[in-house]
């Protein structure tokens, strides 16, 4: 983290945000719906 710029890192968590809101877009509008990462692991691992 000491390595990092301020806005370096900004832009990296903008870049992960559009990530995340593109793989949002794309599991609404699938058909049929798939599971998020957070269901599937919960089948495997029913704890978390």
């Amino acid at each position: 983290m000491a390595l990092w710029k301020q806005t370096d890192f900004q832009k990296f968590g903008f870049f992960l945000y559009l990530i995340e809101s593109q793989i949002d877009t794309i599991t609404l509008f699938r058909k049929p719906p798939i599971g998020s990462a957070y269901e599937i692991v919960g089948k495997i691992s029913p704890d978390i």
